[in-house]
């Protein structure tokens, strides 16, 4: 909005130089360039140029180059971001066999002020580079495993059940008859007493657990889970963790719709910062209206005016440290999210590893293949927890002047 007042205003005031051009004809040039200058310093002034921005004498004496009267202000570029990332995959990646090993060297983000030169951004884009490449090769090679992983769901042997518990819900009705049948007692005059004490006499023979457990767990009732054993509700964990990423892609393309559906119909729409990408576009669209506005900004203006291509070491310096400040407000807002991300990622992460951790025989089994299966399906999570420090190259950034204008 403020750009297009500040065109409206400068087309306003070229019309009115026009007009005033005509006025002043056949007047002397002298009259002329006064009129001329008067009007250059109300245009430029408000952008720190001085004069009016364009080819003048500082106080040396030296004429430079016309500056344009957006010099500083276009050094920002909203559509453009220089790459801090290498350009070619790099040679010294490190090699992760699993989530966890991944997780276990993650990266942290910039410490607030780190990111204050080219060099320094260019230092950690190595990092993150290293990490991107060693990420995105195991989680290649765990959605490889995919194929061999659906034959072994559909093929593989059962694992069954693995604790008394689980064993107990496999005792028929029939075979619980039969052991009060056999053990003398008549099921319709028989106390209760008598009749528990058979049942876990019974229960306990079949199960391996002691006669007192069997007692417990008839009067607390089966316990939630029975008839799973470790890898079955392992694959129930995982399920949740990807079932609740779905659900939260799902709300984040439904708020963007609507917001879409607002803005076709005139309306105005603000971005969903319950959101790591809402949040950092709404932080994105400040940080493009406060340079022109900043002080920085009308100073690197008046150096070029002043001074010319030999200040562009101190204006570099300046907005150096203009971006440094707003790449920590974007980092702060980044490591809002992060928290969140990393704790569901090392959960799948140290669920998979359990997984890797088991004897060889459950690793036959169609119950491990199909949780591993699960593990697989969230190599996504994984990925995207180890990708936040690349957004931190994501943020505007002002760039350095050329080293000569034509």
């Amino acid at each position: 909005m403020k750009k297009t007042v500040l065109i409206a205003v400068l087309i306003l005031l070229g019309t009115c130089a026009f007009a005033q051009g005509g006025l002043l004809k056949g007047l002397g040039d002298k009259a002329k360039n006064a009129v001329g200058s008067q009007l250059g310093k109300a245009v430029s002034g408000s952008l720190g140029l001085g004069g009016n921005g364009s080819k003048e004498s500082n106080a040396s004496g030296e004429d430079y180059p016309e500056v344009a009267l957006t010099y500083a202000q276009d050094l920002l570029d909203p559509e453009a971001n220089e790459n801090y990332l290498p350009l070619e995959d790099p040679a010294d990646a490190p090699v992760y066999n699993s989530y966890l090993d991944a997780l276990n060297a993650r990266i942290a983000l910039p410490a607030s002020g780190s990111l204050n030169s080219a060099e320094a951004l260019r230092a950690y884009g190595e990092k993150v580079a290293r990490v991107r490449k060693a990420t995105v090769d195991m989680c290649t090679r765990y959605a490889l495993k995919q194929s061999d992983l659906t034959k072994q769901t559909m093929n593989g042997p059962s694992a069954g059940s693995s604790s008394g518990a689980e064993n107990a819900s496999n005792i028929s009705a029939a075979e619980i008859m039969k052991a009060i049948s056999d053990a003398g007692l008549n099921p319709a005059t028989a106390s209760e007493d008598q009749i528990r004490d058979v049942v876990a006499g019974y229960v306990a023979g079949k199960t391996g657990m002691s006669k007192e457990q069997a007692i417990e767990m008839m009067a607390k009732g089966a316990p939630e889970g029975a008839g799973e054993n470790r890898m079955n509700q392992i694959e129930k964990e995982l399920y949740a963790i990807y079932d609740a990423r779905v659900m939260s892609s799902l709300n984040s393309a439904q708020n963007a719709l609507a917001g879409l559906q607002a803005a076709l119909l005139g309306g105005q729409t603000a971005a969903d910062e319950t959101t790591l990408d809402g949040a950092l576009q709404a932080l994105r669209t400040k940080i493009l209206a406060a340079w022109p506005a900043s002080e920085e900004c009308k100073s690197v203006n008046k150096l070029e005016r002043e001074q010319g291509p030999k200040s562009r070491p101190r204006q570099d310096e300046i907005i150096d440290k203009w971006n440094a400040r707003q790449l920590d407000l974007w980092v702060a807002k980044i490591s809002m999210f992060q928290e969140a991300e990393a704790a569901d990622a090392l959960k799948a992460a140290q669920l998979d590893a359990e997984l890797d951790a088991m004897p060889e025989s459950d690793k036959k089994t169609s119950d491990w293949a199909s949780a591993k299966m699960k593990a697989v399906m969230l190599n996504g999570l994984i990925l995207s927890c180890m990708e936040m420090p690349a957004k931190v190259f994501d943020c505007p950034l002002v760039h350095h002047a050329p080293e000569a204008i034509d």
